[in-house]
């Protein structure tokens, strides 16, 4: 509370800003009561409100950080409304793949181990989906990608050894890669358009660039292992980072790409890697998920390591690599739980939820379930406006919304 004054009682009683991420108030706020400025030394911890925090930056308060924190804090309420709004189980084997259009916030491609791909307006009927049908067996689509200029297209790869760019309203395709060898095919994929080329890296550590029209332009071997993931930075679209399960996350300039020499950098890991994901705000993160029980948050330019999250997402044969994403309109990390006994904090009966952490503090902060739902969610994506969740349980789809029923029974 703020001191007492001589004489004058204070139009603001309770006084809350800051600045940094450590949650210590060391500002002194400048208010005015009664016409006179007056130092107030704010003692009491800040509670993260959206409005205490704006009240602080329209008094010239350094509150960047904070207003960060009051951001996180009103998405996290607005997820505690969520509630499964739909579901569907369009295919006869696992999920592999989600993927939101760039423009369209209903519109939802799923990939299947089994190679067929679903493009879903879930607004629609169930008669108006759009389904590609694969091959079955060693046809697992393991990437897609909308072109976001061509809406009717997107690129695929899979594990016959195919990279493919498809007109899904026509249901064509045109090959641009095939191995035609079962014990080598595509594992990540990523189009730069801005850039005008696309990677695509496979099981044995090698790295192949082509154009947008299918001309390949660079070969060579990045990992000792398989690549999991690829993908470009959102802004500087000449870098690229690569995840494998040689236990190693990297960095390269595309600029100057010739081989494993070129790398940047080099981020280690304990446990092979199943992806790596740039932050959706301003990019300035790298989110890795790896296949026993940590999240890693790297923090840019230098991409030092911020933060370690404990959390339970082993690999299982039978499972879709349990893949951490970010929320777009704030750093929330998102990622499915499966509950291990062996891991610390472990509670018998757990849920197996969706988890919500924040990323600059690492802490928990949400675990959304569902009455009815109990398999092991391993893929979820929220769409570009943020308000709608896609998640992957098996052979099902899951889309969330907020419920905004239980805001009017209140």
């Amino acid at each position: 509370m703020p001191p007492k004054h001589r004489n004058r009682k204070c139009s603001l009683k309770d006084s809350k800003c800051g600045e940094g991420g450590a949650g210590k108030l060391r500002n002194v706020c400048k208010t005015k009561c009664g016409g006179d400025d007056l130092k107030i030394k704010v003692r009491n911890r800040c509670q993260h409100n959206i409005v205490n925090s704006l009240e602080c930056v329209k008094r010239g308060c350094k509150a960047t950080n904070l207003l960060h924190k009051a951001g996180r804090d009103v998405l996290i309420e607005n997820i505690s409304l969520f509630s499964l709004y739909k579901s569907i189980s369009p295919f006869d084997r696992r999920i592999t793949v989600i993927e939101w259009h760039p423009k369209y916030p209903e519109v939802l491609a799923a990939a299947s181990k089994g190679g067929d791909i679903l493009v879903w307006n879930y607004g629609t009927t169930v008669a108006q989906q759009l389904m590609i049908r694969g091959k079955g067996a060693g046809g697992s689509v393991q990437g897609v990608k909308f072109h976001p200029q061509k809406e009717m297209e997107m690129y695929t790869i899979a594990m016959d050894g195919t990279l493919c760019a498809w007109n899904y309203l026509h249901k064509t395709c045109k090959i641009f890669l095939q191995i035609n060898d079962y014990s080598k095919w595509y594992t990540g994929l990523d189009v730069c358009f801005s850039g005008g080329h696309l990677v695509a890296g496979d099981n044995c550590g090698f790295l192949t660039v082509l154009s947008l029209d299918g001309r390949k332009m660079w070969e060579g071997r990045l990992h000792k292992n398989k690549i999991t993931h690829a993908e470009y930075h959102p802004r500087e679209t000449w870098l690229l980072t690569t995840a494998s399960i040689d236990r190693t996350v990297k960095m390269w300039d595309m600029r100057f790409l010739k081989g494993r020499d070129s790398v940047l950098t080099v981020l280690n890991h304990d446990q092979a890697v199943n992806s790596a994901y740039f932050s959706l705000t301003d990019s300035s993160h790298l989110l890795t998920t790896d296949q026993h029980s940590q999240l890693r948050i790297y923090r840019a330019p230098l991409w030092q390591l911020q933060n370690i999250i404990p959390h339970p997402h082993r690999q299982f044969q039978h499972l879709t690599p349990i893949k951490a994403t970010w929320h777009p309109l704030e750093d929330i990390v998102v990622v499915g739980r499966y509950p291990d006994e062996k891991f610390s904090g472990y509670v018998p009966g757990e849920l197996r939820t969706i988890d919500f952490f924040d990323a600059d503090m690492g802490t928990y902060k949400y675990g959304l379930s569902d009455q009815g739902i109990g398999g092991i969610i391993s893929l979820n994506r929220f769409n570009i406006l943020g308000d709608t969740l896609a998640s992957a349980m098996g052979f099902n789809i899951l889309i969330w919304q907020p419920d905004r029923t239980s805001d009017l029974k209140h």
